[in-house]
């Protein structure tokens, strides 16, 4: 190995697994930045002195934002997996043999 250079990692990218089910540690990250995320907004929310009165916005409709941004992260990265990561296997490029 070169002199001043650091060697590339190698861990599993799986978290937890029990049985067939394989929790990936991106998914720890994205689960932890939904929770801190609606937490975060929750306090922000609860904080009147922030809003000079009343919070535009009540802790029942946050949560109900927060399902909603979390099923459009679900939905967007399943279609982006899809359209672009494996439009190869879906859309095969056209043969150029003429």
């Amino acid at each position: 190995m070169p002199f001043l250079t650091i060697a590339f990692p190698v861990f599993d990218p799986i978290a937890i697994a029990i049985g067939p089910i394989a929790i990936r540690w991106y998914a720890l990250a994205y689960i932890g930045g939904i929770v801190l995320g609606w937490l975060y907004a929750r306090a922000l929310i609860k904080n009147e002195t922030l809003w000079g009165g009343p919070a535009p916005i009540t802790l029942t409709q946050m949560d109900d934002f927060i399902l909603w941004v979390t099923l459009g992260i679900i939905l967007g990265g399943r279609h982006r997996l899809c359209a672009v990561l494996q439009s190869a296997v879906l859309h095969p490029a056209p043969r150029r043999d003429l």
